[in-house]
């Protein structure tokens, strides 16, 4: 029985159809860019797993700071109101000599 041959590179081309290319299929001019797609595709795979870690962690930092955030209010209305402190002209400049 004859095994099947599997595809180097599957795809969907700009007209919708199913693209498939095999061992046979490779000529000079289509090896190259074969090649180079897998090895994106190799690159995003591994980037892949780093970009889900860093989206989980920017989730993570965004709920850490709407509790910080949530927090202040809470100090903020337990403190006295802010009184702006008095500012008498003159007192507060140095004096030349």
């Amino acid at each position: 029985m004859k095994e099947e041959e599997k595809a180097l590179l599957s795809f969907t081309d700009k007209d919708g159809n199913k693209r498939e290319i095999f061992e046979k299929d490779l000529t000079d001019r289509v090896q190259p860019l074969v090649e180079e797609i897998q090895q994106y595709l190799k690159a995003e795979q591994e980037l892949t797993k780093s970009h889900n870690k860093a989206t989980k962690d920017m989730h993570h930092m965004q709920a850490v700071r709407t509790v910080i955030n949530y927090a202040v209010e809470k100090l903020e209305a337990t403190l006295p109101p802010y009184k702006k402190p008095v500012k008498i002209h003159g007192v507060d400049s140095e004096v030349e000599k």
